[in-house]
């Protein structure tokens, strides 16, 4: 109970003037108050205002009217009835990490490349796997669906620990971690959990690629303690198409694109999504000792395959192409991958290159080859080479 004591005054001016300094006293305590969220505080109008017209007079009614209506806007849960008052909820935000690059980067290239392939390639892909969250984004939505809150955060940490203030209900978390500096990766449909997704930034034809992490989650909060743990697992993988010309002779003039992968990913099913028109996401390029590699960030593909191909021969889970430039000619190579690429796993593939840039066929990978690739035959790719 929050008890304001006054002095009565027989003189008429003098219960004005202690009037004037009550009224600013409860004024300023009402801000107080209101500033402060101080929920727990319970101020009765009904005694207050006895006080006031005992000391000041009826005049002093008129205002009380106004002061109670002040306050019940500057302090609509300071009330006896604390039912519907909001209060602070901690969320720790941590992110699951099961990759072990170097793991996955040795046991396919060991014995095949030279060793400082291989350091190279793990330095490569190393962001994609970062045990750290980057930029988040978040929405709360209620029991009907709702936006009670969205909002971004920056971050640079392995967790995160963020107040929110929230009034009690059951709410459905949507959150998502990405570098939005690298910016390959964004939030769309925030005023809806129904279209809530998250997916690349980009909406090119072509998808320059970038290497870098992604986490999202969603996940359902009743909030019945302050504190609620909130573990994001993570949704992008990282290729590494590895390729050691069989003559010795480094790779000339070359470019690599990745296809049929998830467009976007959707938070209300938790599920990636694959229909309408898919990305194709334009491989970065590094060379080292006479091994040329292909690295490229994307979301998963389908656990289901799907024949592609113009023959009905091949199946795969999702492809690559690969443009490799011989003398005058491009030689074009589509390379089907029979197992599926998964989130949150690094796929490295090693393959061998004939002189007249013919992709050889691997373990789990079928290539079908075009000698003398002309532009123009294909979808709509801006083939650099």
């Amino acid at each position: 109970m929050l008890n304001l004591k006054v002095n009565k005054a027989s003189d008429t001016s003098l219960q004005g003037q202690n009037a004037c300094n009550f009224i600013s006293c409860y004024l300023k305590t009402l801000v107080n108050l209101f500033s402060c969220q101080l929920v727990t505080c319970k101020l009765s109008l009904r005694n207050l205002s006895k006080e006031i017209l005992y000391l000041t007079g009826g005049w002093a009614a008129r205002c009380l009217a106004c002061l109670c209506l002040a306050g019940s806007v500057l302090t609509s849960c300071i009330n006896e009835d604390l039912s519907g008052c909001g209060k602070n909820y901690m969320i720790v935000y941590r992110i699951l990490v099961k990759a072990d690059v170097t793991k996955a980067v040795e046991e396919e290239l060991e014995g095949k490349v030279p060793v400082s392939v291989i350091d190279t390639l793990e330095t490569i892909l190393a962001p994609a796997f970062e045990s750290k969250i980057s930029d988040m984004t978040f929405a709360f939505f209620n029991r009907l669906g709702k936006a009670e809150k969205i909002g971004s955060h920056i971050v640079d940490n392995e967790y995160y620990k963020v107040v929110f203030y929230l009034p009690p209900d059951g709410y459905t978390l949507y959150s998502s971690s990405f570098d939005k500096e690298k910016n390959l990766f964004a939030v769309a449909g925030e005023e809806s959990p129904h279209i809530y997704k998250l997916g690349y930034s980009s909406s090119s034809d072509t998808i320059e690629t970038v290497m870098t992490n992604l986490f999202s989650v969603k996940a359902q909060l009743e909030l019945t303690a302050d504190t609620a743990d909130v573990i994001m697992p993570q949704l992008n993988s990282a290729i590494a198409l590895v390729l050691k010309p069989r003559s010795g002779k480094p790779l000339g003039e070359a470019s690599a694109f990745v296809r049929n992968t998830a467009s976007h990913f959707l938070h209300s099913d938790s599920t990636f999504v694959f229909d309408g028109k898919l990305p194709v996401i334009h491989a970065d390029r590094a060379d080292k000792d006479g091994i040329t590699a292909f690295c490229a960030v994307s979301l998963p593909s389908s656990e289901v395959s799907t024949t592609k191909s113009d023959d009905d021969v091949h199946s795969s889970y999702w492809e690559m192409d690969v443009y490799i430039k011989v003398d005058d000619k491009i030689t074009k190579n589509v390379l089907y991958m029979e197992t599926p690429l998964r989130a949150g796993e690094p796929e490295v593939i090693y393959l061998e290159v004939n002189d007249n840039g013919e992709v050889v066929e691997g373990p789990e990978v079928a290539v079908s080859v075009e000698l003398d690739w002309k532009p123009g035959l294909d979808f709509e790719l801006d083939v650099e080479i």
